[in-house]
């Protein structure tokens, strides 16, 4: 992060950009999913009303410009998408796994996403929130339930990145069953309760008020 920082290309000015949806809200206090292109050139299908709906909640409630909260939680942000990296290595492998996968992720395109407090760094901590509750060596009923449902928030916070979570959890819990044939009744209704979760994002997505 501090040579982020550093660099030419302050992460500053590629949060700017982003910032328009949420500031919407914050000054208008009105929120409409299908129009709500502070920009003018995103359609509903690209609306991510989870990341806009806490990031302008937050800025409400600590009564500062959209602009400023989100740049405040450019270091909260960064740890707290190690922490969950880390746990999912953890509970799906072990301790060295979650280490080695925060060692590699600062080296990926991924670790410069988080700084801009977007949507991609709203949605990657639940998907692996999601996962490590879903497919992990613990079990029980209301993990799987909250892994359920951080997939589910994890659509509505960013569609494309939230639906890749959900397919690679209905993956895992098919391998699973076929390899070791257990689990599938629990998880499939925490998955299904999770599409649930993330119906109105889709139907956002698809216009439908």
């Amino acid at each position: 992060l501090a040579l982020q920082l550093a660099s030419p290309v302050s992460p500053f000015m590629d949060v700017l950009p982003y910032v328009a949806s949420t500031e919407k809200i914050v000054t208008f206090h009105f929120y409409d999913p299908l129009e709500h292109d502070a920009a003018g050139i995103w359609p509903p299908s690209r609306q991510v009303p989870g990341c806009d709906g806490v990031l302008s909640l937050l800025a409400l409630v600590v009564g500062r410009p959209a602009r400023l909260t989100i740049t405040s939680l450019i270091v909260p942000m960064a740890a707290c998408n190690l922490l969950a990296l880390y746990l999912l290595g953890r509970n799906l492998s072990g301790g060295l796994a979650g280490g080695m996968a925060c060692l590699f992720v600062l080296q990926t395109f991924f670790w410069r996403r988080s700084a801009d407090v977007r949507s991609t760094a709203l949605a990657f901590p639940l998907i692996a929130v999601g996962l490590s509750f879903l497919l992990g060596v613990r079990r029980g009923g209301m993990r799987a339930a909250l892994g359920g449902l951080a997939l589910g928030l994890a659509v509505a916070v960013n569609p494309l990145i939230g639906a890749f979570g959900m397919q690679v959890a209905s993956l895992g819990t098919l391998v699973e069953w076929v390899d070791f044939r257990r689990g599938l009744v629990v998880r499939v209704l925490a998955l299904a309760a999770g599409c649930l979760v993330a119906f109105p994002a889709v139907l956002i997505g698809l216009t439908i008020r």
